[in-house]
């Protein structure tokens, strides 16, 4: 049997860390955290989480981004520090970075996320495979830095290769990690303004079996989209603010989710 337990969206903040924060996104970021989520996203639920999360010796953790609020070094570094009994563990960890984890194009922010990566999983690679005797892993990285008003995602051609090769190459289940979701689409202005573009490119190799499990985050509120076996989609939603994580298991070519609570 394979056990997963599968996180999201713990969107850490810090206060700025530059003056420069104060003339592009991480502004407006700041601003939105420090008064529309500031009692909403809690912290401790987090910290709370991280020693249940070794209780439950999972044989992989992943994390489908947005660790931080707006990318700041400090952020990045905070999160790092709470989530270490995790690193610690040797348990491996998973994780593709979130919107808010891209933020800006600032230098020291790319390098926060690069250091970050390292430090989570000991690679940035990104699309990426990691196996198990049961399943493999497919990572894939679809964050870019965009304007004060998206929060999407773009899935690039080099995404859509890798996941052609690795689906022809078949050999065991596959599970894809993505920040954004594959399968669930929002309408209107707010479904534009946060989609996966280039999503419909991942979503046919769920539709025709060839991936077996997308995990995502993105929309806090968690969801499943699954199928009598457990296949299609599940968003483990935002940690800090639902208070939920996701055991997942594999057994007899049967995927099982279950949410675990904090509060």
């Amino acid at each position: 049997m394979l056990k997963i337990i599968h996180f999201s969206d713990i969107h850490i903040s810090a206060p700025l860390g530059s003056v420069s924060a104060l003339f592009d996104k991480r502004f407006i970021g700041y601003l939105n955290g420090a008064i529309f989520r500031r009692h909403a996203y809690r912290q401790e639920r987090l910290e709370k989480a991280v020693p249940m999360i070794l209780d439950e010796k999972p044989d992989v953790i992943v994390f489908t981004g947005d660790a931080t609020t707006c990318s700041q070094p400090e952020e990045f570094e905070k999160a790092l520090n709470i989530l270490q009994p995790l690193i610690k563990s040797g348990i491996p960890i998973l994780y593709t970075p979130g919107n808010h984890d891209c933020y800006v194009r600032n230098q020291k922010c790319v390098d926060a996320l690069r250091e970050f990566r390292l430090a989570l999983t000991g690679s940035e690679t990104a699309p990426s495979r990691f196996d198990t005797d049961e399943c493999s892993f497919l990572i894939f990285h679809s964050a870019v830095p965009t304007s004060p008003v998206l929060s999407c995602g773009y899935f690039k051609q080099e995404s859509v290769d890798f996941l052609e090769k690795e689906c022809a190459e078949k050999t065991k289940p596959l599970i894809a990690l993505s920040h954004f979701p594959w399968l669930k689409v929002e309408k209107g202005i707010p479904g534009s303004r946060r989609k996966l573009y280039g999503a419909e490119n991942a979503r046919k190799f769920v539709d025709s079996g060839d991936i077996d499990l997308v995990l995502c985050g993105h929309l806090h509120k968690p969801y499943e989209l699954l199928d009598f076996t457990g296949r299609g989609e599940v968003c483990a939603g935002s940690l800090t603010k639902k208070g939920i994580f996701r055991r997942i298991t594999f057994a007899d070519n049967m995927f099982h989710t279950e949410n675990i609570y904090t509060d």
